[in-house]
């Protein structure tokens, strides 16, 4: 269902098309999404990318079969924790907010089965290390802002963490090092070879040819 630009505030009335696997809201004037998708567990495939949302906490916690959210540019100070119920989740575009510490998007590190990931344009992505960072908490991220990441960044981020454990132990608080590969060692997912998550319209474009 693609319902795109059409200043839309409101969408309670959707809550009737439970067997709904994609739903296009973006640029819309929506400022909250309630509970309003909390009876479209179906849903696969969510953008509701350049709105005027500044919370999603609790709005998706029944969209079990979830694979795909784009929630660029809208006001979000940071990322729920709900949503490790969207343990599907393989692509997630939430570049364009108002995200300023790792702190804001911690619950990445609980996200086993994302892949891509945008941030781009967040005061956290202007960071130092953002890169780093971003993939300490999520290892096995393969693409990040539109960019497949590499061996290189891995190494990068190695390093940098064995760099911190030594001055930790050095102060008596030794660290923990994660596996940069991850627990899961695959390696390939279809949305990847499709477009990078740093390009919602692209992405929406493709969904309203499919839904054609």
């Amino acid at each position: 269902l693609i319902l795109n630009n059409n200043n839309i505030e409101d969408i309670a009335s959707l809550q009737k098309l439970k067997a709904l696997n994609t739903l296009v809201l973006s640029h819309n004037q929506i400022s909250s999404l309630g509970k309003s998708l909390h009876t479209l567990s179906a849903l696969s495939k969510l953008s509701i990318s350049h709105n005027k949302l500044s919370t999603i906490e609790g709005c998706l916690k029944k969209c079990y079969e979830l694979t795909e959210l784009r929630i660029n540019h809208n006001k979000l100070t940071s990322l729920p924790a709900d949503l490790v119920h969207n343990g599907k989740l393989k692509i997630l575009d939430a570049g364009g907010n108002m995200f300023h510490s790792l702190k804001d998007v911690e619950v990445l590190k609980e996200m086993a089965f994302l892949r891509n990931l945008n941030l781009g344009g967040s005061p956290l992505s202007k960071q130092e290390d953002y890169k780093q960072q971003v993939l300490a908490l999520a290892p096995q991220l393969e693409i990040l802002d539109g960019h497949r990441i590499v061996p290189s960044d891995r190494k990068k981020k190695l390093k940098r963490l064995r760099t911190r454990e030594g001055e930790e132990e050095a102060g008596g608080a030794p660290r923990k090092i994660r596996d940069p590969k991850g627990k899961d060692g695959h390696r390939r997912f279809e949305a990847a070879a499709a477009g990078p998550a740093a390009d919602d319209d692209a992405g929406e474009a493709g969904e309203a040819g499919k839904a054609k």
